[in-house]
């Protein structure tokens, strides 16, 4: 194969005159996609709701798009808190330093100076400035105190849409559901109605409602009973999903201290470690709400695929694919633990009909975000209990890369190249080669296969198609429970 043209790159600046700041910016390699872009960007706000009304109506979200959204919320969503945390640890004290520490010692010598501090003089023309910065620094810190709280109750709220949608999108597909109700439809109503289909839609929105007017208990009993998968009794981390909303009751309604009404809630649900909190002060911190997200998002991806799998048999391939893909990118958006969640149900279901090169992948992935955790042992468990000299050189070249095997991973590189199966640009953004990127060898070997360097300093566009892979297939029947 001859050597590919590297594709030009362009950025779109959104910029209006007399703006400080632009209002947007993309890259991509058309110029054409991204004059689009920047006309839809630019288009008035009624414009912009009435072509989102428009696509709302013609197509409803498939159960792919569904998972697609939830996981690229979460991403976000982690982003958030990350930032947050960061704010929220300098941000005051890094305008201390710039508005108060620099100008007070500016060019003068301190008054004193100890092992950790030092002490400068305020000179008379400099006091009511800084009682002013210091004063703002300190309701600056009070306010930002507020942040985990609003984030916490924003992962609720998303999470709450997120079931709604969710719930919606199986009663148009399992529709026969309605046929059961016994809600009486007023005769006026029918009449009213274009087609059926439009009483339909309406008895989709108001069983929508009630169901986001339950408890998230009754909610789940909901989906367990009209969809028949089990949830509550084989998810693992059940007394935690039910800790987080007791808890966010706590937050809501204004309580400082873990109280009875909490401990007993979570204690009948199985969590534990409720009897230690009581009394204490609720907390939020960093690490509760990574894992709060966590829990939520795995929740909801898995309570899609489930149904997916159960109800629209045929599209099997599909729901497989769309949980590899995701597991893919929460390892490149440092989301290891819901990554090794999602790979780790996915491969204990039985009698799945997963494809042989599906289920690999999965696996490759369910080891790179052990590998990414520093689970080693982990990760080389889940490698060895597979026989990898018998798939092909992208699954072996993945695999010894995980391993550290740079010489084996030099050996396939030249039949990777000629095979076509991986381009250079994967190289760079695939999670499994993180842990050799910085190995001269293995960098010095790239460079001679694929003719150009590794790290590159120029813009690399992202392919973010996967190589088609054809493999046999059985399907059988299988038991759609969460672990």
């Amino acid at each position: 194969m001859g050597e590919k043209t590297r594709e030009q790159v362009f950025l779109c600046v959104v910029e209006h005159e007399g703006e400080p700041f632009p209002r947007g910016f993309r890259a991509g390699t058309s110029v054409d996609d991204l004059a689009k872009w920047a006309d839809e960007k630019n288009s008035p706000p009624e414009e912009k709701t009435k072509r989102a009304k428009s696509a709302k109506n013609d197509k409803t979200p498939s159960l792919s798009d569904l998972m697609e959204n939830i996981s690229s919320t979460g991403n976000h969503q982690s982003e958030l808190i990350s930032v947050t945390s960061a704010v929220i640890s300098s941000f005051p004290m890094t305008l201390f330093k710039s508005e108060v520490v620099s100008e007070i010692f500016k060019d003068r010598k301190p008054e004193r100076v100890g092992e950790n501090y030092r002490i400068g003089r305020i000179l008379d023309n400099q006091v009511s400035t800084v009682i002013e910065t210091m004063s703002k620094i300190n309701r600056l810190r009070d306010g930002l105190e507020y942040l985990p709280t609003a984030i916490f109750l924003s992962l609720i709220a998303t999470f709450d849409t997120q079931m709604s949608d969710i719930v919606r999108a199986m009663l148009r597909i399992k529709s026969d559901r309605l046929k059961m109700s016994a809600r009486q439809i007023p005769l006026s109503k029918i009449m009213a109605a274009k087609d059926i289909q439009e009483i339909v839609e309406e008895q989709i929105i108001e069983e929508v409602y009630l169901f986001s007017r339950g408890s998230h208990d009754d909610q789940v009993a909901f989906i367990e009973e009209n969809f028949s998968i089990e949830i509550r009794k084989s998810w693992k981390r059940w007394p935690d999903f039910i800790e987080i909303f007791e808890r966010r009751n706590l937050v809501a309604h204004g309580e400082r201290s873990y109280t009875k009404r909490y401990v007993d809630i979570c204690l009948s649900h199985g969590f534990d470690d409720a009897k230690n909190h009581i009394g204490n002060k609720v907390r939020l911190n960093r690490s509760y709400l990574y894992r709060s997200l966590s829990i939520l998002s795995e929740f909801a991806l898995l309570t899609i695929f489930m149904l997916w799998r159960k109800h629209v048999p045929n599209e099997r391939d599909e729901a497989f694919d769309a949980i590899n893909e995701i597991s893919f990118s929460c390892i490149n958006n440092h989301r290891y633990r819901l990554a090794s969640r999602l790979c780790e149900f996915a491969l204990s279901l039985k009698n799945s009909g997963i494809k042989e090169a599906q289920r690999l992948r999965i696996v490759v992935n369910l080891a790179s975000s052990h590998m990414h955790m520093k689970e080693n042992e982990e990760a080389e468990k889940v490698l060895n209990r597979e026989d990898w000299s018998a798939t092909s050189d992208d699954f072996q070249i993945s695999v010894a890369a995980l391993r550290k095997e740079v010489k084996e991973v030099n050996r396939i590189l030249p039949m990777i190249k000629a095979s076509g199966r991986l381009d250079a640009d994967e190289f760079r953004t695939w999670p499994v080669f993180n842990f050799i990127k910085e190995d001269q060898e293995f960098l010095d070997q790239f460079k001679k296969v694929y003719g150009e360097p590794l790290i590159v300093t120029e813009p690399v566009v992202e392919n973010s198609e996967q190589p088609n892979r054809d493999c046999e297939s059985g399907i059988e029947e299988d038991n759609a429970t969460m672990h």
